[in-house]
């Protein structure tokens, strides 16, 4: 079972943050990414193991989200009545 990638954008739009700061994060090191296609993928155990640095949490000013927590737990964000409970998405 392949894990779903996730875009500079969507990580970027989840974390309330500029995409510039996602890219940053990926050139330091912070978070983990593959370019495809001269695009970069981010796949969501690197986000959550990102959000789980207390580094990167001391060093965060943003406040997170229920949506935020509900895509990691697996749960839809988009308001419809699908459920991914079936399935782990990590």
């Amino acid at each position: 079972m392949s894990e779903e990638l996730l875009s500079v954008e969507q990580v970027a739009q989840m974390m309330d943050m500029h995409t510039r700061t996602i890219r940053r994060y990926i050139k330091e090191g912070k978070l983990v990414a593959a370019k495809f296609g001269g695009q970069w993928r981010i796949k969501k155990s690197d986000l959550k193991n990102l959000m789980s640095d207390s580094e990167f949490l001391e060093e965060s000013e943003t406040i997170w989200t229920s949506n935020m927590e509900n895509f990691l737990q697996g749960k839809s964000t988009q308001g419809d009545q699908t459920s991914r409970a079936d399935s782990d998405p990590w």
